[in-house]
């Protein structure tokens, strides 16, 4: 049926479809021939009528009464038939329409019966549905409760900062209006005044923390030798008050024995002038006896002998050693007792006695025959003293009871050096900078006395070889002894000892104390910039400021996928010794396609810093890498050839597409771009023409993309034009002497005039400052730039826009197709370098 259609819409008119069906009207009705095809399908009630050239077609018996007159009634038939085959034709596409839009309808139908069963089983649900949005709309509520709250405080700080960054325009204002009203000197300038005045603070204190040293050792021997002049002082004391006492007793026993010869005398006077009494005086007769006992210990005593000073030392903190050096009793040499006494009193006085001993008296008889027979000698340990004081010896000989004149008294500090003290204990915190020293108390020992006092010693060397006194602690009962090192030195190893001090003198060290190092962990790290390198690899770059803190070891780099931030991977990169502060890193392995962020600490051995801040999110197939430096080739003093890379596209991937490259042009040394050009990437070559004269220029290359993206500018090139400059032929040595000088530069056309050479001598007055400058530039020392003069004749070039010294703006471009026509240069073609 659509076949039909179809072929019945291409009939334009029925003339034109008969005319092609049965071909031109026949010449004669006789020669007509009518044959019935039973085989006709369709219009079978018709008749069919074939004619002279074989077509065939259906006719009515009506119709065969009119044809047989002419063929005009044949076409009115025809056209009948026409009609009645559109009329069917249009009732076959209403009957095909009405059927289409049934099964549109039958369509709808079934939808809308699952779209009702499907509500059937939501409204079963819809109460655990309301409830979970009204608790979501509770929740949203709360969220917008805290958005609200969350934007005011960011509306207060942003208001806080508005009035910071307007306090700071101000700032910079009267800084700009006082920068204008004065004369300042130059950023160098200053720096280098700064930096010579850094040296001579740190010179100087230098200078102040030696000297600083030495007043410490001074008073640390000053010290030692106050407390050793304090106990002679001590010592000198006791003898001193001893000596007293020992004079005072001769004075009294000169007074008494003064009396008692007073009364003999009064006495022998009565007995030869007083007559004799028959009654015998009691108080005579006990004179006499008190007489005669007093001659007799006078005998005695001036046979006791004066015994020498005893020997005694302190063997450790309760036992002293006495050596007795005492004369024999020997009757022949007038020298006789039976008792040698050893006292030993704390009391300078002997007003009280501690202990006595006892020693052998050795007689001359009792001896050897070989043995020293004036003097003997004999040893005593003195035990169980207490430790810590002062003990006084003497030695007193006696004769039938009755004492002679004690010894010159010995005295001997009983006490020992104390034992080490335990190992200090150390901390330290950061702010401020301090460390303090926990001293614990020595051990108590039976044999010496308890320290009165600690030493503490310091050191940055972990054998502490050179130590030095940072300070002394006396000794408080009930406190807890400390010491608090003020300013230590950040980044480096504090090592501590200590020593405990008795009125024996100092003890050996104690255990080195533990390694505190002054240190922090370093500043957080920059936000990381990240350039790509290739389809696989990026280059990462960031700082971190240095506080005083230890230099840093180590990177820890941590980067992930955006759509899996658990799995993520961390990198330890070594820190470069120079630039420690520094990370210049290339990532490998990254999968196209993917976003990834990226985050760096450092590590120093004061620890680990906080993470910086992620990167932005880098996607290697949305990021135009960086090229290598171009390779620029002069072409002559005023046009350059810039070599592209091509070779070298591949390996940054097929995505983002590269269309092309853009060439920045820097003058001398300065960041303005002066010259920028846009090159195709199918270009291997691209000639740059007029461009300053003599000037240096800086050229770097970077890489565009599709939608105009364009890459950050690679490293730059430099190029010094001057160095193209050719140069004049030097004359010949027998020109020299045959022409002038004025006829030699006459003869070289491109030798200056004589008037010029006048004026250009006045070039030998440029400062040192210019002459540095011309050099710099790739010009002669005395090159004079105002002698020369400006010329913009400059040969036109094609999309290249520069910036001239004037101000002007110029466009000019060259393809490397037209590189092959290039003028030569001096009358040599230019030697274009192979593409990399």
């Amino acid at each position: 049926m659509a076949t039909d259609i179809t072929r019945d819409a291409l009939i334009t008119t029925p003339s034109a479809d008969r005319a092609k069906i049965y071909g031109g009207a026949p010449t004669s009705a006789p020669t007509t021939q009518h044959h019935v095809d039973p085989t006709l399908k369709g219009d079978s009630f018709l008749p069919r009528v074939v004619g002279h050239n074989g077509a065939a077609f259906h006719t009515s018996p009506a119709t065969e009464v009119f044809m047989k007159p002419g063929v005009s009634q044949i076409s009115l038939v025809l056209d009948q038939m026409d009609r009645l085959r559109a009329v069917m034709r249009e009732k076959e596409i209403d009957l095909l329409k009405l059927r289409h839009e049934n099964m549109i309808l039958k369509q709808i139908e079934r939808r809308q019966q699952k779209e009702i069963e499907h509500l059937d089983c939501q409204s079963q649900d819809a109460p655990k549905l309301i409830r979970g949005l009204r608790e979501e709309i509770a929740g949203l509520k709360s969220k917008i409760k805290a958005y609200y709250s969350q934007l005011n405080a960011e509306e207060r700080r942003v208001r806080t900062l508005n009035d910071q960054c307007l306090k700071l325009r101000d700032t910079v204002t009267r800084l700009e209006q006082l920068t204008a009203s004065n004369f300042l000197l130059e950023r160098e300038e200053l720096t280098k005044k700064v930096a010579q005045a850094n040296e001579r603070l740190a010179l100087h204190d230098s200078v102040l923390s030696e000297t600083h040293r030495k007043s410490e050792m001074v008073e640390k021997l000053l010290n030692n030798e106050n407390r050793q002049l304090r106990g002679k002082i001590h010592n000198l004391t006791a003898e001193n008050s001893f000596l007293k006492d020992k004079i005072q007793k001769l004075t009294d026993s000169c007074q008494e024995r003064d009396k008692e010869i007073a009364s003999l005398s009064i006495y022998r006077y009565n007995a030869v002038h007083k007559k004799a009494e028959t009654v015998v005086c009691k108080k005579c007769v006990q004179r006499d006896k008190d007489e005669n006992e007093f001659k007799r210990k006078q005998s005695i005593l001036e046979r006791i002998p004066i015994l020498p000073v005893p020997i005694v030392s302190a063997t450790d903190g309760n036992t002293v050693q006495v050596l007795v050096a005492a004369p024999c009793s020997n009757p022949e040499n007038n020298v006789e007792y039976d008792k040698l006494t050893l006292k030993v009193t704390t009391d300078p006085t002997f007003s009280t006695i501690t202990k006595e001993f006892n020693i052998a008296v050795q007689k001359a008889s009792e001896l050897v025959q070989d043995a020293d027979k004036n003097n003997f000698q004999a040893e005593l340990t003195v035990n169980k003293l207490s430790s810590g004081q002062y003990y006084h010896f003497l030695l007193v000989a006696s004769c039938e009871g009755i004492q002679g004149s004690p010894s010159q008294s010995a005295s001997v500090l009983v006490d020992e050096i104390p034992i080490p003290p335990p190992k200090p204990v150390v901390a330290h915190s950061l702010l401020p900078p301090v460390i303090q020293v926990f001293v614990e108390p020595s051990h108590l020992s039976d044999r010496s006395s308890p320290p009165t006092a600690y030493q503490i010693y310091h050191s940055n060397d972990a054998q502490m070889t050179e130590s030095f006194l940072i300070g002394e602690l006396t000794v408080q009962p009930g406190k807890q002894l400390s010491f608090a090192y003020n300013n230590p030195r950040i980044g480096a190893a504090h090592y501590f000892k200590i020593a405990a001090i008795n009125s024996k003198g100092v003890s050996q060290f104690s255990e080195i104390s533990d390694a505190v190092v002054m240190d922090c962990p370093p500043n957080r790290p920059y936000k990381p910039h990240i350039t790509k390198l290739d389809s696989r690899s990026i280059h990462i770059l960031t700082t971190c400021e240095s506080n005083g803190g230890t230099d840093t070891e180590s990177w820890k780099i941590r980067y992930s996928r955006v759509a899996e931030p658990e799995a993520s991977t961390t990198l330890s990169i070594k820190a470069n010794g120079l630039a420690h502060n520094h990370l210049d890193h290339v990532i490998e392995g990254l999968e196209p396609g993917e976003n990834y962020v990226f985050a760096v600490v450092a590590v120093s051995p004061g620890g680990d810093s906080e993470s910086s801040e992620n990167s932005d999110e880098v996607n290697l197939d949305m990021m135009i890498p960086i090229p290598d430096p171009p390779d620029v080739e002069m072409l002559s003093a005023t046009s350059v050839v810039v070599h592209l890379p091509r070779e070298e596209l591949a390996r940054y991937g097929e995505r983002p597409k590269i269309t092309g490259y853009r060439i920045f042009g820097h003058l001398d040394t300065s960041l303005r771009a002066v010259l920028s050009a846009l090159c195709p990437v199918e270009e291997t070559n691209f000639v740059i023409e007029g461009l300053e004269r003599g000037c240096s220029y800086n050229f770097g290359l970077a890489l565009c993309g599709e939608n105009s993206k364009e890459g950050e500018m690679s490293e730059t090139v430099f190029v010094p034009l001057a160095a193209a400059i050719t140069l004049p032929p030097s004359p010949d040595s027998s020109d020299i002497t045959s022409k002038s000088a004025s006829d030699t530069l006459r003869d070289d056309p491109e030798a200056p005039a004589p008037m010029q050479l006048k004026s250009k001598s006045k070039s030998r007055s440029l400062s040192l400052t210019q002459r540095s400058q011309n050099m710099h530039d790739g010009n002669p020392a005395y090159h004079d730039p105002e002698a020369e003069p400006f010329s913009n004749s400059q040969p036109p070039i094609l999309a290249v826009e520069q910036v001239h010294t004037d101000g002007r703006v110029s466009k000019r471009t060259k393809s490397n197709n037209n590189l092959k026509h290039t003028s030569t240069l001096n009358g040599r073609p230019p030697k274009p370098k192979a593409n990399r």
